[in-house]
């Protein structure tokens, strides 16, 4: 099913689970799915794997809520992923126009839908084409950061008196990447600290 010529190519295509039996498709592909959905969609389609072509828009100040998305990965292995729409803001940079510059000194800003065409009567979508992770001057902006927590390979929990650390990667051990440092503070003074190797 879904293969084309014989070869082992997995087909993706999103309405296909969405209004269909999802025969036509590898996996299960949906978008906006809500996070507390994500077992009932599994559910319908026993089978296949799920991956959400997107599941958070990088618009504006946004890219939070992603834990519940990524407890159902972390806690899954049918939970194939998710993508962020989208990656970079398309803005073109552009020169400021004349004696209007940023108090900092800027004389160039990113332009986008509408500062050509508004003048002209042309259609255009505004703003919605920045919604990157970073910006169209390839700075990041915070929802990278929220989303680069939430993949990171690695994390640390604290239980009581010890810490369980987890690792993520599927061939990569801890004591191949890093060494531990730990640092013991207490009433805001150090009182010991030490290096290790996980075994």
């Amino acid at each position: 099913m879904g293969y084309s010529q014989g070869s082992r190519t997995p087909v993706e295509f999103e309405i296909t689970s969405y209004l269909r039996d999802g025969s036509s498709s590898d996996v299960i592909s949906r978008m906006y799915l809500g996070a507390d959905e994500i077992d009932t969609e599994l559910a319908r389609f026993p089978e296949e794997p799920l991956l959400l072509c997107e599941y958070s828009h990088a618009m504006g100040n946004s890219n939070g809520n992603l834990d519940e998305y990524w407890r159902h990965a972390y806690e899954n292995p049918r939970v194939a992923g998710f993508f962020v729409w989208d990656w970079m803001d398309q803005g073109i940079r552009a020169p400021a126009p004349r004696g209007v510059h940023a108090p900092w000194g800027r004389t160039h800003f990113e332009a986008y839908g509408g500062w050509w065409e508004d003048s002209r009567g042309l259609h255009t979508d505004r703003n919605f084409c920045m919604n990157g992770l970073i910006g169209a001057d390839w700075k990041p902006h915070p929802g990278l950061l929220a989303l680069k927590h939430m993949i990171q390979p690695g994390d640390a929990v604290l239980g009581g008196d010890s810490i369980v650390l987890n690792n993520r990667l599927d061939f990569t051990r801890f004591e191949d990447l890093v060494e531990f440092e730990w640092t013991v503070i207490e009433d805001g003074e150090e009182v010991a600290q030490g290096t290790f190797n996980l075994p």
